[in-house]
């Protein structure tokens, strides 16, 4: 009996100071975290490899989810500059987690690219002047212009005369490619043929007319697109980006007959050209869609497909800890009342049934049976004693794996 007590403290004493495995002997760590190689062209492979101690759960911006350990094939994606590969690993544990971070940078070599590039104002009554207007990023080489005006810096701003209708064309060339963009210039005078058509009588109206075009229809994630339009009899110009169910007007001018605009895709975007003159308006679209692609390349080695449980989002209650200490203290209370009220219980039982016996004097077949259904009761009572245990023994195994 004084074994059965021992054993009950040492049971109590290992709830009341049992840790959770995660916070007791969990050493949480990211080991190392490479690309190769650093430098890399757009559209290019890359191999990212990474190696974790005692994580649950390992997530790479912006890839996504991946395995504790492995590699994977990263294909370079149509963004020149520092490309930072970021990595987050979690302990998986429901109220404290642990975390540790690693990152690797990778250079993106790729052609210029021309942020932007008009005229204004695009639509001239008359010959006359305009003003080019442009920035580009890269061109470590040579920036020029078309129609004569030759080399120019990477960005500024330039009149020019102008007398008919007249595209001018950016180039930009840098060491690893070389990048073009247009801005349209017009010169009419349709509210002069309108007036003229109309006290003519019997002149036909002229409406507005676009078209948009993509030069890609599916890309991956952050890849850019360049679209190009062209529109006719138009006054006014507007392009408009929906994605995600929001949209955004990439610009407005008061006409463009022609031109171009390059745009970093995140999502499905649909490309919406609205062009107007009083009383008339068209519209035109095209679509880009983003390939489902978590990976943007081919795993190499371990399964990498699965997501662990660990970033699936909890529901139902979420306890405070300090609803977590009050609970647990009331399974501790509860068990150990339990198997003090069993053990309590058979001692004071057996004590009675000795003094009982010790007052009769007189064996008789009484006295048997009494004894008989006394032994009986006794192994019921031992039996109720180490269910009591291991019943104390379950709770603390649940304890300490929660």
């Amino acid at each position: 009996m004084k074994s059965l007590r021992i054993l009950y403290v040492i049971a109590i004493g290992v709830c009341l100071f049992a840790q959770s495995p995660h916070t007791a002997s969990a050493q949480l760590s990211c080991d190392s975290f490479t690309v190769t190689p650093t430098t890399a062209l757009v559209g290019d492979n890359v191999t990212l490899d990474w190696l974790t101690t005692d994580a649950a759960s390992v997530n790479i911006d912006p890839i996504g989810p991946v395995s504790t350990s492995g590699s994977l094939v990263y294909v370079v994606p149509d963004t020149p500059g520092i490309l930072s590969f970021n990595l987050e690993a979690t302990d998986g544990a429901v109220f404290e987690p642990s975390f540790a971070y690693c990152s690797a940078d990778l250079t993106v070599l790729g052609p210029p690219t021309c942020d932007y590039f008009f005229a204004t104002p695009d639509t001239l009554s008359s010959a006359g002047d305009v003003v080019l207007e442009w920035s580009t990023t890269g061109a470590d080489i040579s920036v020029s212009i078309d129609n004569g005006i030759g080399a120019v810096t990477e960005f500024g701003t330039l009149t020019v005369p102008v007398s008919e209708d007249t595209t001018f064309i950016l180039t930009a060339e840098g060491t690893n490619g070389t990048t073009q963009c247009s801005a349209p210039v017009t010169v009419n005078s349709v509210e002069a043929e309108e007036v003229k058509s109309g006290a003519q009588g019997g002149g036909k109206s002229i409406n507005p007319r676009c078209e948009i075009r993509i030069d890609k229809a599916e890309v991956l994630e952050g890849d850019t697109v360049n679209v190009s339009w062209k529109s006719a009899n138009a006054q006014s110009f507007s392009l408009m980006a929906v994605e995600n169910g929001q949209s955004k007007v990439l610009f407005s001018t008061s006409s463009a007959a022609l031109g171009s605009f390059s745009y970093v895709v995140t999502g499905d975007t649909t490309f919406k050209a609205e062009v107007t003159r009083p009383n008339r308006s068209s519209e035109c679209d095209a679509l880009v869609t983003v390939k489902a692609d978590n990976f943007n390349g081919a795993v190499a080695g371990d399964n990498t497909g699965l997501i662990s449980l660990a970033l699936m989002p909890a529901t139902g209650f979420d306890p405070t800890p300090e609803f977590v200490i009050i609970f647990n203290a009331f399974i501790i209370f509860g068990a150990a009342m339990g198997a003090y009220v069993i053990v309590i219980f058979s001692q004071q039982y057996r004590r009675a049934v000795d003094r009982s016996f010790a007052r009769t004097h007189i064996y008789t077949p009484l006295q048997v049976r009494f004894l008989q259904e006394r032994q009986s009761l006794h192994s019921r009572i031992v039996l109720w004693k180490w269910l009591a245990v291991l019943l104390l023994i379950v709770l603390i195994a649940l304890y300490v794996r929660w």
